[in-house]
């Protein structure tokens, strides 16, 4: 009994100090955005933001410029409008902020609170992560809808309640529409509904096909002009951005590795659980 409350004790340390991880990354962020003045991609989507306020995103075609829709753009040039380049960036790391904690959220419903606590702890002292959460770039909108998705799956499983399933949905669709090739993380979210859910996630799965099918074609039919142009462009062009496919192959294999192992860790994990006992 004694070591069982000492244990319970513990728990709301764990919670305290995942929160001031977080406020501490904000903190760090927010102190550090003026780093240097902006580059290429900032500027392309601050100026397609500031076109599409301005009621020209469509017919200036900014839609064939890059991987995404103007859902970043809009958002860059509102906090451009406020504080410049700074005010972008402050959006940005508000962004990247919701994505740790979602993430240590979602960590948090699967393996408890001591392994969210850890989770956010790496995330947060991730120096990828960390340039990125400074940046006024479309990633970070796509990172938080991934995050915001995996969080509500998570939660889903939590509390079995299918409304978690309609958030899932509709955060992968912003993702997606964020940037482009997130859609592949569709195979992690299935992943995940398949494993925790068990009988269930095979009615889960075309639930958030369809929802977030729904989604996207709503919002691909009106512009799918211009979008697909780009697909056609991304197609017959492939930039390397100075990066040998060598180089490319070695990184997808040691991600590849990671993840894999990762997701062998997490399904012994999960399998050597006791299942409780339903009522």
């Amino acid at each position: 009994m004694n070591a069982q409350a000492r244990f319970d004790t513990r728990i709301p340390s764990y919670a305290r100090a995942t929160h001031g991880v977080v406020l501490l990354f904000a903190l760090l962020c927010a102190l550090t955005l003026t780093y240097n003045g902006a580059f290429f991609d900032e500027g392309i989507y601050i100026t397609a933001g500031i076109r599409t306020l301005e009621g020209h995103g469509q017919t200036d075609g900014y839609l064939t410029w890059f991987g995404g829709s103007l859902v970043w753009p809009v958002l860059a040039a509102i906090g451009y409008h406020v504080g410049g380049l700074v005010g972008t960036r402050v959006i940005a790391v508000l962004l990247s902020t919701v994505t740790l904690v979602m993430l240590g959220q979602a960590t948090k419903n699967v393996f408890g609170v001591k392994a969210g606590f850890w989770a956010t702890l790496a995330f947060a002292l991730n120096g990828p992560f960390v340039a990125l959460a400074r940046q006024g770039v479309y990633d970070v909108a796509a990172l938080m809808g991934i995050a915001v998705a995996f969080w509500a799956v998570t939660e889903l499983c939590h509390r079995n309640h299918r409304g978690w399933l309609l958030l899932a949905a509709a955060a992968y669709a912003f993702a997606v529409f964020s940037k482009y090739p997130t859609g592949l993380m569709i195979i992690p979210l299935v992943g995940i509904l398949l494993v925790l859910r068990g009988e269930r996630g095979v009615t889960d799965v075309p639930l958030l096909a369809f929802t977030g099918g729904a989604i996207g074609l709503a919002i691909f039919v009106p512009l799918r002009d211009q979008i697909g142009v780009f697909f056609d462009w991304r197609i017959q062009n492939r930039p390397s951005f100075g990066v040998s496919p060598d180089v490319n192959a070695l990184a997808t294999i040691i991600i590849g590795i990671v993840a894999l192992g990762v997701l062998a860790a997490t399904m012994v994990q999960l399998r050597a659980r006791p299942k409780r006992a339903r009522r």
